[in-house]
């Protein structure tokens, strides 16, 4: 029986960790829509699955770890060994494109979601059947790779044959890799559009932006893929499977942090109000403390919301004490993210973030309601 290789140990310690950090972010993307008593939508539901399917690969590649001789020359592996190893080239193939499409499908979703533009909206459906067009097609070219059936790749027979699998790969990753760059780029244009504050429309760029994470990742897959000797693919495997289980790993991260507004507002900036003290104590930032995120509120009225984190003073809601016009620079339309804010010892009318669901919504209303009524003056 081959040894467990070094590379095989690493896979492993990586696995742990992520996989607690993809439980923990899902837990909180539930966690905020029960905050503001959110019904689950469909990208809820396509994380959960992203998540279920990146935890069958996972499964396949530590099986292979200790069964599959990961790490090992071919020439090392006993039959059984190299039969496993085989084995779990398709395994890993169609979950890691199940979980990829999922994940991708979930940010789509999101998009539907929180933007109501109608060419956004459009631009994001079209998306959505690229994704699943290119799952449909790269799972059947997967499963259709040997004949007379897959089996062959491990259990070859004299009348059987198997394609290059490393066609098969390079093509997956590139236009997997191209789907990626669509989804991050879509938005872009539509959010500085919106009448917002530059500041705003750079942190939730930068939102949007980090899943050229995953692009830089399948870049290094695709070098080593270029790079590496096919014929001996099993000693170059441990590379192969953290770059693949990287790429869904951080995916699902990237794809539940736009969603954790609730969590932040509500456990994370009582602690940074605490850390930097409240308006009027020595020391304090000058005025009210937000945090960066952007979501949806449920509820009939289901109205945008981006926040972000600094203290600096309201523009509007300064201007109207001082009876100025409000700043003409921070009008939004009703299709924009509006902006809230999370305040902690702050005086006068402001309403304190509350200790429930219903009175968080309240707040965030009255602070939509407050724009609003800005706007028309």
């Amino acid at each position: 029986m081959a040894p467990v290789t070094r590379g095989g140990i690493n896979l492993l310690i990586w696995t742990i960790v992520f996989t607690i950090l993809d439980v923990f972010f899902v837990f909180l993307r539930f966690l905020a829509a029960r905050l503001v008593k959110r019904k689950l939508a469909a990208d809820d539901y396509l994380i959960i699955f992203s998540l279920t399917n990146t935890f069958a690969l996972e499964a396949v590649l530590i099986w292979t770890v200790f069964r599959g001789g990961m790490g090992n020359h071919m020439i090392e592996l006993s039959p059984s060994e190299t039969t496993t190893a085989l084995k779990s080239v398709p395994a890993a193939y169609v979950t890691w494109t199940l979980g990829t499409a999922a994940f991708k499908l979930s940010v789509l979703s999101l998009y539907i979601r929180i933007f109501s533009i109608s060419t956004f909206r459009i631009l994001s459906f079209v998306l959505m059947g690229l994704t699943v067009a290119y799952c449909i097609t790269f799972l059947a070219l997967f499963l259709t790779t040997c004949s007379p059936d897959i089996s062959q790749l491990w259990n070859p027979r004299p009348d059987g044959y198997c394609r290059d699998l490393h066609i098969g790969q390079l093509g997956s990753v590139s236009t997997n890799l191209g789907i990626d760059v669509l989804v991050i780029i879509l938005p872009m244009p539509f959010l500085w559009t919106l009448q917002m504050r530059v500041r705003n429309k750079i942190v939730v760029s930068f939102l949007f932006s980090l899943g050229f994470i995953t692009i830089a990742i399948m870049i290094w897959r695709l070098v080593d893929l270029k790079t590496k000797s096919q014929a001996d693919f099993v000693y170059h495997m441990p590379t192969l499977a953290l770059t693949t289980e990287l790429e869904l790993w951080i995916g699902i991260i990237i794809a539940c942090v736009p969603t954790l507004a609730p969590v932040l507002k509500r456990y994370v900036a009582p602690v940074i109000t605490s850390l930097f003290g409240s308006r009027g104590s020595p020391g304090a930032r000058p005025g009210p403390l937000s945090i960066v995120t952007f979501g949806r509120l449920g509820g009939p009225r289901r109205k945008i919301y981006t926040t972000v984190l600094y203290g600096s003073q309201d523009p509007i809601r300064d201007d109207l004490a001082n009876g100025k016009p409000a700043s003409s620079s921070l009008r939004l339309r009703d299709d924009a993210f509006t902006t809230t804010r999370v305040t902690s010892g702050y005086q006068g009318d402001e309403t304190e973030l509350g200790s429930s669901s219903a009175e968080n919504a309240i707040y965030v209303q009255q602070d939509i309601d407050t724009y609003q009524t800005a706007r028309t003056e």
